[in-house]
Formats: C-alpha cells, structure tokens, sequence
C-alpha cells in the first residue's frame, strides 16, 4: 500500500508491490504448529479469486490486486476439515460458470462456509440465490455490505431475494461502513435497515488507506469523536440494536452521552 514508506525504513529489502501469484499457487501448510491455540483450526483458507471491478475510494483492493481466477484453488481446501473460509474479495463478480463452481464444489463436499469478504449485493439474482441456498454457513457467512446510500434499494433487493431462496436470517451478517462521507443518520439509516431485515449489521469504521498507526484516530467531516465511539459501540451489541433505537439509546448513556456540538452533526 506505501512502499515508498517502507523502503524508507527498511532500504535494503526486496519489495514487490501488490500480491504473489506464485505465493496463491502454494497450498497452505496446515500442519505447522504455531504453538497458541487456534480458534479455526476446523478452517480451510482459500482466495479462488483475486481483485475487485468496483473502485470504491475506501477500499485498497483494486489497487493492489489484479483480476485473476486461480486455477488451483480446490487444491487449497483440505478435504479432512469440516469448514472453509473464503476470501475472495469479490466472487460475485467474477464469471457466472467460476460462481457455479465454487458453490457447486462447498456444497457437494458438505462444508460449512463463510464468505469472509462477502458477495457485492448488485450481482445477486434468484439463481445465485438458489445455488446459495444449499450452502451451510457458519459464522455468519452469508455476508453482504451496505457500505453506500447509492446502494439503497438494491441491498435490501438482495437479502430479501437470498430470504425468499431460504436461507435463514441467521446466516448473514452484512458490514456498515461509517466516518466516511455518509452522515451519521445515514450511515445510522443503512444499520437500522439491516435490523428491520432481520438480519446483523456490523459497523465498520473507515480509517484512511495511508494511516500508519492508531494515534489520533480519523474523524470523518460530518461526524465527531463521541458520535463515532458511540456508533460504533451501539451497532456491535446485539443487546441493544434489537431492543431500541441508537437516538433514544445514546440519550440515556453517561459513558457516550453527546454533547451540543454532536448533536448538531447528528441533525444534519
């Protein structure tokens, strides 16, 4: 992402810009003992795809990777373990017969999955619908995101076509991007929408691309310090999201409570 950065530190190493390819034609050791316990050891890990058509300001991954379908991805899947992450970036948008392909290979080899990156709701249709309806998922891996406004209409569209192919609510969990250039209602907006589906919104806090640490955390302009901390915390807990809305939950915290100048970003 900033090679020019690293180099200046660290002149004398060989750096290559982007991703391996020949690294994505080795299979992963999943024999190597790393010595701490691993909460997914029952995982097999697995890029079918690389790269991204959409070029979305907040998103690093058409910068780095090119399109590409790896030709010996089922190869990276071991056989003995019961679930696969996937994480291709944007499998939807790659050619409808790879589509088929992955999903017909996870659904005949009876494994749990989860769509880490999930599928850009534009390209879902009845038929892909279908095709996922056979699919068991696991930790929430039928995943979307409602990243944008501009996407309203069609977000709802597409959980609402993947619902009616029967799969439950309980599989989804659709990432919020905020702090971005979305005002908090509506970034708050695109999250109560998810919870009005019935299915789980998580928040997403935009941080710049060429941030290096963790100090001084971004504001985006039309947001504040406490809106964002407020924010995000509300939307990451379930116990409060399904019970009340974030304007009435925020008015009766001390620890987020909002003061003149948050209200005013708020009601923009």
């Amino acid at each position: 992402m900033m090679p020019k950065d690293i180099l200046n530190k660290f002149p004398d190493i060989n750096l290559f810009k982007g991703y391996s390819k020949i690294l994505d034609f080795c299979q992963p050791d999943y024999t190597i003992d790393w010595g701490i316990k691993q909460k997914f050891d029952s995982f097999s890990y697995v890029f079918t795809t690389r790269g991204c058509p959409n070029k979305c300001a907040y998103c690093v991954v058409w910068k780095i990777e090119d399109n590409w379908i790896n030709p010996t991805w089922k190869s990276h899947i071991d056989k003995d373990k019961p679930n696969v992450m996937v994480y291709d970036n944007n499998l939807s948008s790659q050619p409808i017969e790879h589509v088929e392909s992955v999903i017909k290979f996870l659904v005949d080899e009876k494994k749990g999955v989860c769509f880490d990156n999930g599928f850009d709701c534009k390209y879902i249709d009845k038929h892909i619908a279908e095709m996922l309806s056979g699919i068991r998922f696991v930790r929430n891996g039928m995943r979307l995101a409602f990243d944008r406004i501009d996407d309203d209409v069609v977000f709802q569209k597409a959980v609402e076509t993947l619902l009616s192919a029967g799969i439950p609510k309980s599989a989804f969990m659709a990432y919020v991007l905020f702090n971005f250039t979305d005002t908090p209602k509506e970034a708050n907006y695109r999250a109560t929408e998810c919870v009005r589906l019935g299915i789980h919104p998580y928040p997403q806090q935009y941080v710049p691309l060429n941030k290096k640490n963790r100090d001084n955390p971004y504001i985006g302009k039309l947001w504040t310090r406490n809106l964002v901390r407020a924010f995000r915390f509300f939307w990451l807990m379930a116990g409060y999201f399904t019970k009340t809305d974030f304007e009435t939950w925020v008015k009766s915290q001390d620890k987020y409570k909002l003061n003149d100048e948050d209200w005013e970003k708020w009601n923009k």
